[in-house]
């Protein structure tokens, strides 16, 4: 249950009406689990943080200004739980943003989740995209190294942008729009002014049961030479419906890295374009005082030019069961295993530092608990 601060409420006593309209709420995630991880050459035992949600603590408030409109901030930084540290190497690195609310929709400024991570964790995963055991949280925001150089990889797009504002309209009949812009604010000499920007727009349809989503998303590069990347361009598109004894998920999500050159049987100052796309099917059905979840993914890397484009594919199969104890804290065990090719090298969410080599097939076995507060 989320709580008020104490301090707002010992303000609002000497503030007078300019307090009398205003919330501010502390929340958070605590989710740390257990994982026996075989990355390929070897199977090691380690503690890792955010295997349902990734662990935060974050402050939203908001201040009733009149005629339906809200002033709102939210502030949100991701902790590691296994060793204290910033989960996105800032400390509100989740999302901080301030803006307005009301019947023209909300506008807000900041750092903020991109609309890709909203679709992707909404319709990923069987509706969790980001969590252990979701092929999403493998290949939405991942390259996965599929080729025999670290140059020739379709460019990750990005999951959160700095210096960004976003746009969510009105319900209108159960279709909500979403506008995004972010500025890679360059001026470095040698640097394009438009390295960083990042452009989306997306739609979701609600009508009872059903759902649906669908997106575009492009974030511009720095291309300095035949082999840089120009632009990074994501289409995505999820449903989901709700038919009470089960509710089946799907996600589709094409990415596309332009104006790149260098493949090894092509000449280096030959244009081409990389690219790739997954398609995520889940269910979730509801078992006992929990819910089963089973997640599979194929990734197709569509560059098959010589040796060197061929064989870049992946799959992924997960189970988890989440178990509640309570309404704010659950258990959860499961199995999540990759299938690379042999020039794929896709890894498991929050394994970085035991990253595969190409053509392994990684799997986790885990046990974890979040609370939320």
């Amino acid at each position: 249950m989320k709580k008020s601060l104490l301090a707002l409420a010992v303000l609002g006593t000497f503030g007078g009406a300019a307090f009398a309209q205003s919330t501010v709420t502390l929340y958070g995630i605590a989710d740390a689990y257990y994982q026996n991880l075989d990355n390929g050459p070897k199977t090691t035992n380690r503690i890792d943080s955010g295997g349902l949600s990734g662990s935060r603590i974050g402050v939203r408030g908001s201040e009733d200004l009149g005629n339906g409109t809200s002033a709102i901030f939210t502030i949100e930084g991701g902790i590691n739980l296994d060793d204290g540290s910033n989960a996105q190497g800032a400390v509100w690195g989740r999302q901080s943003f301030v803006g307005l609310k009301g019947n023209f929709g909300q506008a807000t400024i900041g750092r903020h989740q991109t609309p890709l991570y909203d679709i992707v964790v909404n319709y990923g995963g069987a509706g969790n995209g980001q969590s252990i055991g979701a092929a999403s949280n493998v290949f939405a925001f991942a390259n996965g190294t599929p080729y025999t150089t670290t140059a020739t990889v379709v460019t990750a797009p990005i999951a959160r942008a700095n210096n960004s504002v976003k746009y969510i309209s009105p319900n209108f009949s159960g279709l909500t729009l979403t506008a995004f812009a972010a500025f890679g604010e360059n001026t470095n000499n040698g640097v394009k002014t438009t390295a960083g920007n990042t452009l989306a727009g997306a739609a979701e349809y609600k009508i009872g049961a059903f759902a649906a989503s669908a997106l575009y998303q492009e974030t511009k590069a720095n291309p300095t030479t035949a082999v840089s990347v120009d632009k990074v361009r994501t289409v995505a598109v999820g449903a989901s419906y709700n038919f009470g004894v089960v509710k089946p998920y799907v996600l589709y999500q094409d990415n596309k890295t332009s104006n790149f050159a260098s493949y090894a049987s092509t000449p280096a100052t030959t244009t081409k374009s990389l690219s790739n796309y997954y398609v995520d099917l889940g269910i979730s059905a509801p078992l006992g005082a929990g819910a089963l979840t089973v997640d599979y993914a194929f990734l197709n890397n569509r560059n098959d030019q010589g040796v060197i484009g061929e064989n870049g594919d992946a799959k992924s199969a997960g189970l988890r069961y989440d178990y509640s104890l309570s309404k704010r804290t659950t258990t959860y065990a499961g199995i999540q295993k990759i299938w690379n090719d042999s020039q794929s090298a896709y890894s498991l969410g929050g394994t970085a530092s035991l990253a595969s080599a190409r053509g392994q097939d990684p799997r986790t076995i885990f046990l974890g608990a979040r609370h939320t507060f």
